[in-house]
């Protein structure tokens, strides 16, 4: 049986790093196409965006 804790601290290590990045080409690979994401709009508001290409139109991901 695979130890799942590792398997699991290896993978939110890579999303960490991918998510700081703010570059959407190292996270896309790492989130699903139906995923929900939160992300917050540059006023602060908490955002619901909904698969990848709505996540990629998130502030942190934009020109970068």
């Amino acid at each position: 049986m695979p130890d799942l804790t590792a398997e699991l601290t290896a993978f939110m290590t890579r999303y960490e790093r991918a998510t700081n990045s703010h570059d959407i080409d190292r996270v896309a690979p790492l989130i699903a196409e139906d995923a929900t994401y939160w992300t917050r709009d540059r006023r602060d508001h908490q955002v619901r965006r909904r698969g990848v290409a709505d996540a990629a139109r998130a502030p942190e991901f934009l020109n970068t």
